[in-house]
């Protein structure tokens, strides 16, 4: 995953270089273009309307790269510039021991990137990404939450392809009439 690309046709991502690189993000790099990429999946989801914080997002990202063997956090660039990340965790089961499951937090690609096939190949080269992650620290499942509301259609056919099975679903009440509801 460190530097291996893949070169991509008609992205639309501009005129510039079209590589695509997966890699893991490391612990000194600059985290301004990663909370860029942040701030704009967040602002797509659900619960945009919960004001972004820089300075909390730049504590995870800090806490992430303390706890590395804890947490796995890759980033999709085209042309040097983060398009897409995904963020896992793993931990046991809350009332179980001896088995690790990792949980994807968040699987994002930009707009740019989403309905383009370099998309189509970054998203699948992020999830490779924490499918070894995950059989190398010995975990027995990969769990996903899709609770953004972004495409969710397209994510659950993407999912399901790459072998994902159902186990469950997710809900929402909104119990404040004042804030904003789909």
């Amino acid at each position: 995953m460190d530097g291996a690309g893949v070169r991509g046709v008609g992205s639309g991502l501009g005129a510039g270089d079209r590589k695509l690189v997966l890699r893991l993000v490391r612990p000194d790099e600059d985290p301004e273009p990663l909370l860029d990429l942040f701030e704009q999946a967040h602002q797509e989801t659900r619960f945009n309307y919960i004001p972004f914080s820089r300075d909390k997002a730049r504590r995870l990202l800090s806490q992430v790269m303390a706890e590395d063997a804890r947490h796995l956090l890759a980033v999709a660039e085209v042309g040097g510039k983060p398009e897409g990340f995904l963020f896992a965790s793993a931990g046991e089961y809350f009332v179980g021991t001896d088995t690790l499951i990792v949980t994807i937090n968040v699987i994002y690609n930009s707009q740019a990137l989403r309905r383009t096939l370099l998309g189509g190949r970054a998203a699948v080269g992020l999830f490779n990404a924490v499918r070894r992650w995950s059989s190398g620290i010995g975990a027995r499942e990969i769990m996903l939450h899709t609770t953004s509301g972004i495409e969710s259609s397209r994510v659950d056919q993407a999912v399901k392809r790459l072998g994902f099975g159902i186990v469950g679903c997710a809900y929402a009440l909104n119990v404040n009439p004042t804030c904003p509801q789909e």
